[in-house]
């Protein structure tokens, strides 16, 4: 008896002291993970938004570039679209007041927040009546804050032709 009272008074609580230990370690790790899934989940969110607003960004210009294509010629096409500077700033997408009172809007079964819009510009006619037309959709994600904006130039030639497109923003 008296040999495990000896041993009794030699402990001082060290199983104690590393269990507690440990558990503030599980549980700053936990809470760590916790964080860093709540993280990437917002991440996710972002990425899909902004791929939602970009796909419907581009229903819209295929549905500008469609209207076009339904004139058959520039001339008809010319009596229905902004004219060329038809606004005083060089880029009238850029004013909010345009795609407020936009009438065109791209029907799509997308879940975005606002309807996908569309708006068609002659940027050079020539005087032979051919036109060159701007088209600029834009699409918003599930969110109104994720816009993209896409820009295409179109030739109402043979059908129909896209020079270009580019992500205006």
């Amino acid at each position: 008896m008296i040999g495990a009272g000896r041993r009794r008074t030699t402990q001082r609580g060290a199983a104690l002291f590393l269990s507690l230990l440990l558990l503030v370690l599980l549980t700053v790790t936990g809470v760590a993970a916790v964080q860093e899934s709540g993280f990437e989940s917002r991440m996710a969110r972002n990425a899909h938004d902004g791929l939602l607003a970009f796909q419907a960004a581009e229903a819209a210009l295929a549905s500008g570039e469609r209207m076009l294509r339904r004139f058959g010629s520039p001339k008809a096409a010319l009596d229905a679209v902004l004219p060329v500077r038809g606004y005083a700033d060089a880029a009238p997408w850029l004013q909010p007041a345009v795609w407020e009172s936009a009438t065109q809007v791209a029907a799509t079964g997308h879940a975005a927040a606002e309807a996908p819009r569309f708006l068609v510009e002659a940027v050079v006619v020539g005087a032979d009546g051919s036109a060159v037309f701007r088209v600029v959709a834009r699409g918003t994600g599930g969110t109104p804050g994720t816009m993209v904006m896409l820009e295409s130039t179109y030739v109402l030639q043979a059908g129909g032709t896209r020079l270009s497109w580019r992500e205006i923003r």
